[in-house]
């Protein structure tokens, strides 16, 4: 019995951090990066705040942040800022993957709680789409257009004509 009720704790627990407000993030911390596009092998830094009267399991004891880059933990520098706000950043790179998670991260307990998650993309600037041509239709009045998009950006990109 006592084994079920952990778990049910536990699980609990968990969903506090996804559930307390829409979009899976606690209102309690500010994740931001610089850039959350970068170029291919740059460098980014992240700041993390924590506001521990906002939120619910942070209230009492030590608070610990910590950062996760896809699935690896990793220590920033950390610093009270002694209004009951705890402060850490942190610098990666130079990033050589296309999509990369970071995550700003408390250990309560002995367990880590995510407490915000940003999505970093690396890549090349889009080259100048080259030989655009356009085909319209006189009774339906479409619009078709092609073009060479040039060499890939790594990037999402989203191309609008003028």
């Amino acid at each position: 019995m006592a084994t079920r009720k952990k778990i049910l704790r536990r699980f609990l627990e968990c969903c506090v951090t996804f559930l307390l407000l829409p979009g899976g993030t606690l209102e309690c911390s500010n994740l931001a990066v610089d850039s959350s596009i970068i170029l291919w092998g740059a460098t980014v830094t992240a700041n993390c705040t924590i506001w521990r009267n906002r939120c619910p399991f942070l209230k009492d004891g030590e608070i610990q942040m910590m950062w996760k880059l896809d699935g690896q933990f990793l220590h920033g520098v950390q610093y009270s800022l002694g209004d009951g706000g705890e402060f850490s950043n942190v610098t990666i790179g130079p990033l050589n993957e296309t999509v990369v998670n970071l995550g700003c991260w408390v250990l309560k307990k002995e367990t880590p709680h995510l407490l915000n998650l940003k999505q970093i993309h690396s890549g090349y600037p889009p080259s100048q789409p080259q030989n655009l041509t356009c085909i319209m239709n006189d009774t339906t009045k479409n619009l078709k257009c092609q073009w060479d998009p040039g060499e890939d950006s790594l990037l999402p990109i989203h191309t609008t004509l003028k």
